[in-house]
């Protein structure tokens, strides 16, 4: 699923373009005794970041440490808006 959403991380507003799977958890045995299956999906990934209100994507100028942080604070942030 693919997205676009607003996050203020390190107190500057962004909005960024980011594509997520559902995540679905293990189950080890089904009710009747049989397996189960593994933990699938909750993959986040950042495609784009801009300024609030701009249309320039800055994301070549991140590190991917202030990626995975920008990834964090949007997840915190819209946890429970159940839109990815």
């Amino acid at each position: 699923m693919t997205g676009t959403g607003s996050v203020t991380y390190k107190g500057i507003e962004l909005e960024i373009d980011y594509y997520a799977t559902p995540y679905v958890p293990e189950v080890r045995y089904l009710s009747n005794g049989d397996p189960g299956y593994p933990q699938e999906g909750g993959d986040f990934d950042v495609e784009a970041v801009r300024l609030d209100g701009s249309d320039i994507d800055i994301i070549e100028l991140l590190s991917t440490d202030t990626i995975s942080g920008i990834a964090e604070a949007y997840c915190r942030q819209h946890a429970d808006d159940n839109e990815y």
